[in-house]
């Protein structure tokens, strides 16, 4: 599916947490402390970075990745209306890379 990914977690050890950050600003924009936005076009998946990601949490981590069909991320609204945009895709960025 070509489409937007949203991502989330709560990791409780820093270094564990520091990782999953570098592992996601090669493709992400980070709109929150734990919240990225991967855009569409990066031919990634929820599963495939879910794997990925989950190969760097410990027991007690969290993790979510969404990936609405089309007519759902068409009705996502960020609010407030002023605040943070996505940006349609992030020029400059590399592939995504699971940093061990």
């Amino acid at each position: 599916m070509n489409t937007p990914l949203v991502v989330v977690y709560d990791v409780s050890e820093d270094e564990r947490r520091e990782r999953v950050t570098r592992s996601l600003r090669p493709v992400a924009d980070r709109f929150q402390q734990s919240g990225w936005y991967v855009p569409a076009g990066t031919g990634l998946t929820a599963g495939r970075v879910g794997v990925g990601i989950a190969g760097l949490l410990e027991r007690g981590d969290r993790l979510g990745v969404w990936q609405p069909c089309p007519s759902c991320w068409r009705a996502v609204r960020w609010l407030p209306s002023g605040a943070w945009r996505p940006a349609p895709t992030l020029t400059g960025r590399g592939g995504w890379v699971i940093h061990g």
